[in-house]
């Protein structure tokens, strides 16, 4: 048989101390302070916005490098149509973003700005006005038109002969906002002057023509520089001599 050992009393006592020490950095590690002063909630929300930022910029980054981004360069004017039913007479045409295949998500607008007026159309309101957003890769119509065509009739026999010019520019912007591009831009190479004259004569004859010519246009604060399409024109008759 083995004999008893006794283990000294002194053992027992370090192991005790050494659970108390134990169990007070344990208490000492749960202890957690909440600073709710002013100045350190602005100063944790400054530094979340800096880490969006910081973010966002990575994200444009990644789309510029991908490409994602591509936006119209010009716009070209093609297909003249003369239009020639009342109410309203005139001239259509195709307007088609330069390149065709331009982002998802880019839109394209456009601005009109009065130019000039003359004679019996000097009542005409030149003030400027854009259309609204569209998907900028469609080739929309453009219908450059006035009437109804027995008031520009009256208005030829009332006052004659009269001519209203006006500047025509292209916009575009992105609809991603977190790109910072949903500011209008003005599209290269998409300026052009709309010219519409009434005629009266000879005779009984009256006329309507207009004309779309690339010009440099400036307006709103924005400029470009003509379109590279060539003039295209329509004259319609309202009434024979």
């Amino acid at each position: 048989m083995y004999a008893q050992v006794k283990k000294p009393k002194e053992n027992k006592s370090r192991a005790v101390v050494n659970s108390v020490v134990q169990n007070k950095n344990k208490e000492k590690q749960d202890v957690r302070f909440e600073d709710n002063r002013p100045e350190s909630k602005i100063l944790k929300s400054l530094q979340m916005k800096i880490q969006d930022k910081r973010r966002i910029t990575q994200h444009c980054t990644n789309r510029i490098i991908q490409r994602e981004c591509t936006h119209p360069t010009g716009i070209t004017i093609s297909n003249a149509v003369a239009i020639d039913t009342d109410p309203k007479v005139g001239m259509s045409v195709i307007n088609t973003t330069v390149p065709g295949d331009v982002s998802d998500g880019v839109k394209i607008s456009e601005r009109i700005d009065g130019v000039a007026k003359s004679g019996s159309f000097s009542g005409v309101s030149l003030i400027p006005h854009n259309s609204g957003w569209r998907d900028g890769s469609s080739s929309p119509s453009d219908r450059h038109q006035m009437g109804p065509k027995s008031t520009l009739i009256n208005v030829a026999d009332d006052a004659g002969n009269g001519t209203v010019t006006k500047s025509q520019m292209f916009l575009w912007k992105h609809e991603d906002a977190e790109c910072g591009n949903d500011i209008a831009v003005a599209v290269g190479k998409s300026g052009y002057e709309i010219t519409k004259t009434l005629t009266k004569g000879p005779g009984n004859k009256v006329s309507f023509f207009v004309k779309k010519d690339p010009s440099d246009v400036s307006s709103g604060g924005l400029s470009t520089t003509a379109g590279e399409s060539a003039a295209l024109s329509k004259t319609i008759v309202l009434r024979e001599e």
